[in-house]
């Protein structure tokens, strides 16, 4: 069965049929994933840390709020010198919008 018949058959763009029959279905690796116009504040190890940080305060019967996440996080990223975007007057909100930064949804292999 050609491309063509097969594109037909099963509904499927002829592009995409090729694209995968050809592993050319190129998957990024979620550490190197862009975020769009936006860079990522945190390494991926960096990130890591602070959320196994916020885990064990978790143990330890502290409640963290979403904002209370995000000022831990800028407490981070200037206690290490990193440069980020943070609102240095409110010291939490990021200057353009919410810094993403979801730790309950992230996930970690």
């Amino acid at each position: 069965m050609g491309w063509l018949l097969a594109s037909k058959v099963f509904n499927v763009p002829q592009s995409t049929l090729i694209r995968h029959a050809l592993k050319q279905n190129k998957v990024l690796a979620p550490t190197t994933k862009g975020m769009g116009r936006y860079r990522s504040v945190f390494t991926y190890e960096m990130e890591r840390e602070l959320v196994e940080h916020i885990k064990i305060l978790e143990t330890r019967l502290f409640e963290f709020t979403r904002k209370e996440v995000l000022e831990l996080a800028y407490q981070f990223a200037d206690v290490n010198n990193i440069p980020h975007n943070f609102n240095n007057e409110k010291r939490w909100q990021a200057k353009n919008g919410w810094l993403d930064f979801d730790a309950d949804t992230r996930t970690y292999p």
